[in-house]
Formats: structure tokens, sequence, C-alpha cells
């Protein structure tokens, strides 16, 4: 009866261990089926390339590394001119604002300002997420907003955009156009 039962207990151990082998082979082989793609990027090596212009003393479009900011720009496009108009640029140009890919950034000039804002005033009908967060106040999330409340018929129509009060519209009205 001892040797039956010592058998039993054997064969149930074996059978255990032969399961928990299955198992862990069986996880194994199904590991090997996974495909695995290594999406890690090196932030190092990320570029974005801006299109920077008005007064500076070498306006382009220039590429720099990824974490770069808008003033980074500006000493790339040889600094500012001296008929950059310095008031507007700080009170419009966020120059500690990271660089996104594709950005375009201008800067006025003091004695005809007024002149090239009306030479680039922006389509809020028609105006490209990008184009308009180049307007002052306007980032990502309030471009969009203009974006889904469109047409427009008057350019004070940009208030019922989310976000878009009368501080803002002050500040962007001489830059928009329908």
């Amino acid at each position: 009866m001892y040797m039956k039962k010592k058998k039993g207990v054997l064969i149930m151990i074996s059978v255990a261990i032969n399961i928990i082998l299955i198992v862990l082979y069986l996880r194994n082989y199904q590991g090997c089926n996974e495909i695995v793609i290594n999406y890690a990027d090196n932030k190092k090596d990320r570029k974005v390339t801006v299109d920077i212009q008005g007064e500076l003393k070498k306006p382009g479009v220039y590429t720099l590394k990824f974490g770069k900011n808008i003033n980074d720009a500006i000493e790339k496009a040889g600094g500012l001119t001296e008929n950059a108009d310095i008031e507007v640029v700080g009170s419009t140009v966020n120059r500690a604002e990271r660089l996104k890919d594709e950005q375009k950034i201008y800067i006025s000039a003091k004695d005809n300002s007024n002149n090239i804002q009306e030479k680039v005033k922006i389509n809020i009908n028609l105006a490209t997420q990008s184009e308009l967060e180049t307007l002052p106040g306007i980032g990502i999330t309030y471009a969009g907003s203009i974006i889904e409340e469109r047409p427009y018929a008057s350019i004070e129509d940009i208030k019922r955009a989310h976000g878009i009060g009368d501080a803002t519209y002050e500040k962007i009205k001489d830059l928009i156009a329908i």
C-alpha cells in the first residue's frame, strides 16, 4: 500500500512538472512569434525646420535641433536688424517658446509695421493650423478652435472660437483678414 501511495505521489509530481514545462515552453514559443518594433526616438538627433522672416540679418529657412526655442532661431538668422520693432516683438513673439517643425516666425519692422502687417494678413477662413499658430496668443488648441468655427463673415466673428476673447482679438485683429 505504501508503494502505491508513493507511486501516486510521484506520478502527480511528474504530471505537475510536465504541465509547468509545457506552460513555460508555450510562453516562450508564443514570444517568438511576436514582432518587437522599437519606436525609441533619440531626441538628440531630431530636428525641426522653421521659416523665420522679417527684420533679421539673415532671414530664411533653418533646421535646428529639437528642443530649441524661437530665440535660438533668431540667433541662427543672425539676430534682429536695427529696424526690428522690439516692442512688437516683445509683446507678440514668445522667444522662449519651443520650435515646432514647419513653424513660421515673422519679425516686424519699426517704420512700416502697418504696411508689413497689411501684406502678411492671415485669412482666417483659409489659413492652415500652422499659419494660425503664428498669430500672437494662438497656439495649437486655439488654432484648432478657429478652424472648427469656420466660416467667418467678418474678422470679429473669430470671437466665436473657444478661447478667443476681446484681449486676444485686439492682439490679432490687424493681422487677420477674411
